[in-house]
Parts: C-alpha cells; structure tokens; sequence
C-alpha cells in the first residue's frame, strides 16, 4: 500500500462540488457496481477528474473490491491504462479519482451505437484495440504477479481528447501468486466476456483476459455488441470458423460504418485480424496465445495497413 501513499486525497466535500453534487447529468459510465462521474476539481486548478462513486447493490464485499483497485492502480504506471490521482475516504464507500481530459468517451458509445454522427474509423478501431492490447500485456507482465483485469469489453475503455485508449474497471482484478499460473475466485465478470474455463471451473488466470479480448476484437470489427452477435451466431465459434475460412463471407461481418474502408483492405490483413479473433476465444485456454503475442500481431497487422498507435 506504500506505493499508493503518492496518490492525493480528495475530501467528500470537493468530490461533491466537484460533480455538481453527482449530477447524473455528468455520468459517462454505469454498470452494477458503480457511477462514473466527470467533473472538474478546484485545488487541481479546474483541471477534469474522472470520479468513481461505487454503491452495494448486492454486491457482499465492496469495500475489499474497491481497496483492491485502489492498491493495484497505484502501483500501475502505463499510458493506455487510467490514471489514479487519488481517492476519498469520508465516505461511507471509498471513492476513486482519475485523471481526465476535457473530452472523455466511451469506446462502446462509439462502436455499438448505430446513431454515431462520426464513427470510428478502420483505422482508428485498429489503432485502439492495439493499445489496450499493450496495456493488458503489460498488467500481465510488469511484476512476477501477473494482474488479471477479468472484466475486459468496451465499456471499461475510454478515448481521451486526443482519442488515446486507456483502459479503467480494475475491481474485478485479482493477482497471481508466485509460481502460480492459476488461482481459484468465485466467478466474477460480464457474461459474453467470461472465459469459458472459467466459468465451468472457477479457476482464472491470464487467458481469461484473453477471451475478453477477443470478444473486444470481434466488436470492434462488426460494430455489434456480443449479445446481438451470439443472437446472429448461435453456434459461435464454428459459425466464426466458417467466415474465417472464406474472405467474401468473413467481410460480412465487417460493421457497415466501416466497409468502404475495410473493401480496399487486403484480405490477408483482414483475415489475419479475424484469426486472431478466433485464437484468442478458443475455448480451450491452451490454445489462445498470451497478451504479449496478441500484441505483437495486432502491431504486425497496423504496420500491413499503415496505422501508427500512440
């Protein structure tokens, strides 16, 4: 916890004011767990904050959740990873505060909303499934106890105003023991993400973040949440199989917002994201490659179609 010593800590009273008295007006994520705030704080000059206010609903153990993400993030230092400035403890439930830019937008808003003005491009989905790659290979790697997010999708990543990703929702996160490569947790995740081992098994480890990844990947091409995937594919992965094997098929996955862009993609390219897809959501954990490796191709394939990440 020494490490979290650095991080300021913020009174109840400045969060409040901060937020406009948590206006739901300034929320930019919810899930079950808790309400994202933007707000902007006066000792940091009127410079934004993210604020994360979490409640029970349901949940037995929120405040060792939330005490685990505050100490993990303290310790993480990436640019495609959320920045913790601090945290209050006057509360009832420890609030988390993030570094935030002027404009902050989640990545589902931007790919699953089919009202999107300005959809991401081809480019600019590929570029940002690249950075969070680097982040959560760098959650599984900077320490000999890997970090396991457990709750990768798109609604636990967000663009700041220079659209660069950072990945956020570290309280589902456990750490593997040394010399471990598995560790048993009662089952915690969002369904469509969940790693299938996993759930039949109760034992996590980091090809979980893996299948989340892969199941990020798919929506990232296809422009569709999961859910209405799994409606489209019922046999999931044979289905996906099937697209891979056939180019012209695999392109009717492609999202609509993007297909003027991705029909003058080489079909090596494209089919080489697809197979990473397809590696990555095996069933058998064995069988999907490490973060790192899902890195390194993703970066292959931006180098194929000319795209920088940050």
């Amino acid at each position: 916890m020494a490490s979290a010593i650095r991080s300021l800590f913020f009174s109840a009273k400045d969060l409040a004011k901060a937020t406009r008295n948590y206006d739901p007006g300034l929320i930019i994520h919810q899930d079950s767990f808790s309400d994202l705030y933007k707000g902007k704080h006066g000792t940091t000059n009127d410079r934004p904050i993210l604020v994360e206010k979490f409640s029970y609903k349901g949940h037995s153990d929120p405040i060792e959740r939330i005490i685990n993400e505050l100490v993990v993030l303290s310790q993480i230092n990436h640019k495609h990873v959320a920045k913790l400035l601090g945290c209050c403890l006057e509360t009832e439930l420890p609030i988390l505060v993030y570094e935030c830019s002027d404009v902050n937008k989640i990545l589902s808003d931007l790919i699953i909303d089919d009202h999107q003005s300005s959809p991401l491009s081809w480019e600019s989905r590929l570029r940002i499934a690249t950075e969070i790659a680097d982040a959560i290979t760098y959650t599984h790697t900077f320490t000999s106890r890997p970090i396991i997010h457990r709750d990768i999708r798109l609604k636990n990543i967000f663009l700041d105003h220079q659209d660069v990703a950072r990945l956020f929702g570290f309280s589902l996160c456990i750490r593997i023991p040394d010399g471990q490569t598995h560790v048993e947790e009662p089952l915690a995740g969002t369904i469509g993400f969940m790693d299938p081992m996993y759930v039949a098994t109760s034992q996590v480890s980091e090809k979980a973040d893996v299948y989340g990844f892969g199941v990020v990947l798919l929506e990232i091409l296809s422009g569709k949440s999961v859910y209405k995937l799994n409606e489209e594919y019922p046999d999931f992965e044979n289905q996906i199989w099937c697209l891979t094997a056939q180019a012209d098929l695999l392109r009717q996955v492609v999202d609509p917002k993007i297909k003027e862009v991705t029909e003058q993609m080489c079909d090596l390219q494209l089919e080489a994201y697809a197979n990473l897809i397809i590696r990555c959501t095996r069933g058998n954990e064995d069988e999907r490659p490490e973060m790192i490796e899902v890195a390194k191709e993703l970066r292959r394939i931006c180098k194929a179609s000319q795209v920088q990440p940050q």
